[in-house]
């Protein structure tokens, strides 16, 4: 059934809309049932109606449910319900086999290294500079720039000077030129990237009236999905489309925008929609379905702090209830462990969501998890054990307790091949595929892993050819760093992770993929090293720790079952829906994220956050680190000395001022710390 507020907005004929959406409101069936009451109706024909979806899959769930609902009419004829850059690319082929449009290859997002190659060759050509010692930041940084001055439309004869000042491009002349230069190399590939397909065929359009003619003003109802996700040229195409003819309904949620690295700008929604759509309907999906009361008075009050938004004054539709609680603990990896344990004894068959902010913060969650034998799965990364710096980090500690080499049933045979293959490949020892294979079949066969790199470098030392000379001096440098290694205190884990990974040079290696990646790869081995120091592991201990939660991991992954606990991201999340939610590491520079020199947008970075809570139904967990000035503000006390001293949470969890109703808890030792300066 449904509200008044869908009612309304599947009753809307004729004119530009724009609907307003809380989370959970039902925004898309309401969408659905608008589409089919024109149907039904006769107002528009199935032909002349376009659904846009942000992506390829809610354009295939949009699309299965509408056809559903449509056949309950007797009509089998549905809509195009499709994504916009699906749809961009369908027009540019048709364009391509017509003679108006040059063939070009899609290069898609994850041929990074591409794309990358790219801005350094312009960056190059700017500068006068060979590719090679381009710093990667500066490549990151350019890139990240490219694809946002693409997504808004701008170019050198159309530069955005105070978009440059707020990104801190110091020199606006010089970075139009890198881009300039990089579009002049991308067409001479015959490359077009993902945000290209759009770009490419607005700018066929607008200097060809033929092929505007060809894909403008052939619908009369445009449907707009998600549409606070929309960058400039989205926007531009849709005009494009719609042209004279159509109405534009558009449904989003402005306070759920989070693709800004991609150009999406909420003030499209926010300021700019009755510019491009004037004498628009106002419609608002102000009730959830999702989470109750309380959690709506959280996350409004959270997401109140942004300045440019739309007011929906959220509410709870229905009467569930969603208990929120704020958990400050010492140990993460245990506290997650207990918590899903417990949600799973209280809700059978619970779907259970744990939801970070960058990916190696999922490290100690699943440590939690599989100490705990309870099975998960990851959306959006490979696990833990499957990385390759996990797997650094477990080889150099096997290295140094020998177990790579006495390993006496220590590691199982296909643990220690991988291990072995991940010391050959960080730092890179540039060895190739037969020698790593070579090396994981000696190790596995139960021989030491010194002894084939002692042989193989003798082998390589006596050959001429260039590779070998190569990989002799690697295998040489390899047996001076397992000397090196066996020098080191093992006392304590944590150090000797630090210790080798300074001692090898990993910050520099790891940085050449660039800030983003880089920081992601580094934070494996920090939150390693802390966690061995919380639990006072010595390496011994730690190794043998790792290996029995590495055997647990390949036992879960044996298993046909279909785990209901979701390790994925903020980002990933949205649109989804758990019963519980846990968000763990809510500490200051996670979230907000920082990137390297890489300044956060807080605004965007609090619509995550608010994207992320909204996602639990009857449960939200919030993990932040012991911070004393947290807890007295939540628990009402004055704020103790030790307030600046240890870790602090994020700040977003200070924007909201009234706990009240919401469970806290914390280790005894620490609230006895914070309570002593109480009256």
């Amino acid at each position: 059934m449904l509200t008044d507020e869908q009612i309304a907005i599947a009753q809307h004929r004729r004119g530009h809309a724009l609907v307003r959406a809380v989370p959970g409101s039902g925004k898309s069936t309401a969408a659905r049932h608008l589409i089919a009451q024109h149907v039904r109706a006769g107002w528009t024909a199935p032909e002349h109606i376009l659904t846009v979806c942000f992506n390829v899959d809610a354009a295939r769930d949009f699309g299965a449910q509408l056809t559903a609902l449509l056949r309950e009419s007797g009509c089998d004829t549905p809509p195009l319900v499709v994504n916009l850059h699906a749809l961009a690319y369908r027009l540019l082929r048709g364009l391509v086999r017509q003679g108006l449009a040059p063939p070009r290859k899609l290069v898609d997002d994850s041929q990074e290294d591409f794309w990358r190659g790219l801005v350094a060759l312009s960056l190059s050509r700017a500068d006068g500079i060979a590719p090679g010692e381009i710093p990667p930041s500066e490549i990151d940084h350019y890139h990240l720039w490219i694809v946002q001055t693409k997504a808004r439309r701008a170019s050198p004869d159309r530069a955005d000077l105070a978009w440059c000042q707020a990104q801190g491009i110091e020199d606006p002349a010089h970075f139009y030129r890198v881009f300039s230069a990089f579009e002049e190399e991308r067409l001479q590939a015959g490359a077009m990237g993902f945000d290209d397909l759009i770009g490419d065929l607005l700018d066929l359009a607008l200097r060809d009236g033929a092929v505007y003619d060809q894909i403008s003003d052939h619908y009369d109802l445009v449907v707009v999905d998600e549409f606070q996700d929309m960058t400039r040229a989205n926007l531009d195409l849709i005009r494009v489309l719609a042209g004279d003819r159509a109405s534009v309904v558009a449904i989003g949620d402005d306070d759920q925008s989070i693709y800004g690295f991609r150009g999406a700008d909420p003030g499209l929604m926010v300021r700019e929609f009755g510019i491009f759509f004037p004498r628009f309907t106002s419609y608002t999906l102000s009730g959830t379905f999702r989470y109750g009361p309380l959690l709506c008075r959280l996350s409004s009050e959270l997401i109140a702090q942004n300045d440019e938004r739309l007011d929906k004054c959220a509410r709870a539709a229905g009467d569930q209830d969603t208990e929120v609680h704020l958990m400050f603990t010492p140990d993460e990896a245990q506290t997650v462990g207990e918590i899903v344990a417990y949600e799973q004894g209280r809700r059978a068959g619970a779907t259970i969501g744990i939801l970070v902010r960058a990916y190696h913060q999922t490290v100690l969650s699943e440590i939690g998890l599989l100490y705990a034998g309870i099975p998960y799965r990851i959306e959006g990364a490979e696990p833990f054990f499957d990385r390759q710096d996990a797997q650094a980090v477990a080889g150099y500690l096997a290295l140094a307790t020998g177990a790579l080499d006495d390993q006496r049933g220590w590691i199982p045979a296909e643990r220690a091949a991988t291990l072995a293959r991940a010391l050959l490949l960080m730092p890179n020892r540039y060895v190739r595929q037969t020698d790593l294979d070579r090396a994981a079949a000696w190790v596995a066969s139960g021989r030491p892993f010194r002894d084939w790199v002692w042989e193989r470098c003798q082998e390589a030392m006596a050959s001429e050819d260039g590779y070998s000379q190569r990989l002799g001096s690697q295998l040489a440098q390899l047996l001076r760093d397992i000397r090196h290694l066996s020098q080191l205190n093992r006392d304590a884990a944590g150090d000797f992770i630090r210790a080798f990974y300074g001692y090898l040079g990993l910050r520099r290696e790891i940085g050449l993929g660039g800030a983003v990646r880089g920081t992601e790869r580094a934070a494996v081995y920090e939150v390693l090293a802390d966690f061995a120091d919380r639990r006072g592991f010595s390496v011994a201990e730690l190794q043998d720790y790792l290996t029995r939660l590495s055997a647990r991991y390949a036992q879960a992954q044996r298993s046909r079952r279909r785990p209901t606990v979701v390790i994925t991201s903020w980002h990933k999340t949205k649109g989804a829906e758990f019963d519980a939610v846990i968000l763990p590491d809510l500490r200051a520079g996670k979230s907000p994220l920082v990137y390297g020199e890489i300044e956060p947008d807080i605004a965007e970075e609090r619509r995550l956050f608010f994207v992320a809570m909204t996602r639990a139904k009857s449960a939200l967990y919030l993990l932040a680190p012991e911070d004393p000035a947290l807890y007295a503000s939540v628990s009402g006390l004055p704020t103790p000395p030790t307030a600046q001293s240890g870790e602090r949470a994020s700040p977003f969890l200070s924007d909201i001022g009234d706990w009240d109703g919401v469970r806290v808890w914390a280790d005894g030792a620490f609230l006895d710390a914070v309570q002593a300066f109480s009256p």
